[in-house]
């Protein structure tokens, strides 16, 4: 895959974002990344509907690559996760974090804390446990 397509999903999942919350009469209207919700009800939950957007994604992303691109494209979609896990782990903490800030939240900190609890049908996270470290990385 191409680095314009694999951009173009990105662009694509944040136009389900209102701020940090995503939409969710849109998500529920897109059946592929609705059936990865908890339920056929569709996803009810923030965090439900972040977790159905990224397994849609790396399923999107598993279909289109090749094998040995996998670690590269599953890097961008944690990128893209703790971005969207940052803005959680801010604005749940009313946190302004001040320019130059190191804060020490971890990717996984964040995912334990934010998305666990509301995994859809397709557990995504261990998926992407051939990334060695980089779940360790901090948010921001």
């Amino acid at each position: 895959m191409d680095p314009p397509k694999m951009c173009e999903f990105f662009i694509n999942a944040d136009k389900y974002f209102d701020g940090n919350k995503v939409d969710t009469t849109k998500i529920n209207e897109h059946k592929t990344i609705k059936s990865y919700c908890r339920d056929d009800g569709g996803c009810k939950t923030n965090e439900e509907r972040i977790n159905a957007l990224a397994a849609h994604i790396i399923m999107e992303f598993k279909r289109l690559i090749k094998t040995n691109e996998y670690s590269h494209y599953d890097e961008c979609l944690l990128m893209w996760l703790s971005d969207k896990l940052f803005n959680m782990h801010k604005e749940g903490k009313g946190k302004h974090i001040k320019k130059g800030y190191m804060d020490t939240f971890t990717l996984k900190q964040a995912y334990e804390e934010y998305l666990e609890k509301h995994i859809g049908r397709l557990d995504y996270w261990v998926l992407l446990d051939m990334i060695k470290g980089l779940k360790e990385a901090y948010l921001k």
